[in-house]
């Protein structure tokens, strides 16, 4: 977040504090103080936020990659929706089959339907060492593949799919679930030269440390000004006066 400097010149100086039977007199420095104090802690609260948002996204989606998760992962998938998914694949791959005409784009369907009963685990990849035409994503009979395939169903693979993914995204919960539905759409558009691969577990992200959420202030629950950006830091203030710096309240 970025916004006009509360004082002049981008700094805050130590303003001249005048005493007076032990109270402080500073007329308009305090609601300045004020002002800059309720804007770090929104600057704080959000950035705090995002912070940890993140971080539960990574380690969720990182999770359901483990060895020890995928199995109860794919469990999930089929009974939550992936057996209706398999089970549409199936009944299109079946009636691309009886028009003859469609015939080579037949296999396809079939892996593409293989691929949704169990995606978790895989990523899709062009193929690096293609056996034959069919499986060179470049080969000018698999572009030409490709985009008829796009056209007659392609698109609407996509429209589906990304339609899913985005509902589940929604839910937070099915994040996971989210991904697997825009790979899918990803899969589905060109099929040709492609193909899933399987993937090693990712490392789990490590939680975020003080050094990380110091950059939006967050640092032993306290409010803090960027260093460097006002030339202030704590403990350059007396007590009472880094009080007011810091929270804005009273002396």
């Amino acid at each position: 977040m970025t916004s006009k400097p509360l004082l002049p010149n981008d700094s805050l100086a130590v303003p001249s504090i005048s005493r007076s039977n032990g109270s402080v007199k500073s007329s308009n420095i305090l609601a300045s103080y004020e002002k800059y104090a309720a804007r770090r802690r929104e600057e704080t609260s959000v950035g705090g936020f995002w912070t940890w948002t993140r971080y539960y996204v990574e380690y969720l989606l990182a999770l359901q990659q483990q060895d020890a998760w995928r199995t109860l992962s794919t469990v999930v998938w089929i009974v939550t929706g992936g057996w209706i998914v398999f089970l549409a694949y199936i009944l299109g791959t079946l009636a691309l089959a009886a028009t003859l005409v469609c015939l080579p784009y037949t296999l396809q369907a079939a892996r593409f339907a293989t691929f949704a009963l169990m995606p978790i685990g895989y990523e899709i990849k062009v193929n690096e060492t293609p056996a034959t035409f069919v499986q060179n994503f470049s080969h000018p009979y698999t572009v030409v593949a490709n985009v008829v395939w796009f056209l007659l169903a392609g698109w609407l693979i996509i429209l589906i799919h990304l339609t899913l993914g985005l509902a589940h995204a929604l839910t937070i919960i099915g994040l996971g679930t989210a991904v697997l539905h825009f790979r899918m759409a990803w899969f589905g558009a060109f099929p040709f030269g492609r193909s899933p691969h399987s993937i090693p577990p990712p490392h789990l992200p490590s939680r975020p440390s003080s050094g990380s959420t110091a950059k939006y202030g967050m640092r032993s629950g306290k409010v803090y000004p960027a260093q460097g950006r006002y030339g202030m830091k704590p403990g350059s203030l007396p007590k009472r006066e880094e009080t007011a710096y810091y929270f804005g309240r009273g002396l």
